[in-house]
């Protein structure tokens, strides 16, 4: 995953692997970075977030960012945004889904 960071120009990061099980839904939220910010000192104006997808898309897998929807991904596509922006995800397949979700500041 460090190499990964180093590729997106991102230090002081935290790393989530999260599995999506089909039928969960996160609605449109904004992050708040709370427990990251007060881990690692910064401001949350400084703050990316990049979502990394693990495997290729599989019908029924959604991601949304800016009111934009994203389907038909490739393994090691990924998404990154500042924050206070409008993010959702769905999985309404037949197969989990996978991704690795990176935090940090620009390099």
């Amino acid at each position: 995953v460090e190499k990964i960071s180093n590729y997106l120009k991102l230090k002081k990061c935290g790393y989530v692997f999260y599995k999506m099980k089909t039928l969960n839904i996160m609605p449109p939220h904004v992050d708040h970075y709370t427990k990251y910010t007060e881990y690692f000192k910064v401001n949350y104006e400084n703050v990316i977030r990049a979502i990394i997808f693990l495997e290729d898309w599989k019908a029924g897998h959604y991601f949304e960012i800016a009111d934009t929807g994203f389907v038909n991904w490739s393994a090691g596509d990924y998404i990154m945004w500042e924050p206070g922006v409008p993010h959702a995800a769905s999985n309404i397949g037949k197969d989990d889904r996978y991704t690795l979700q990176i935090t940090g500041i620009q390099c």
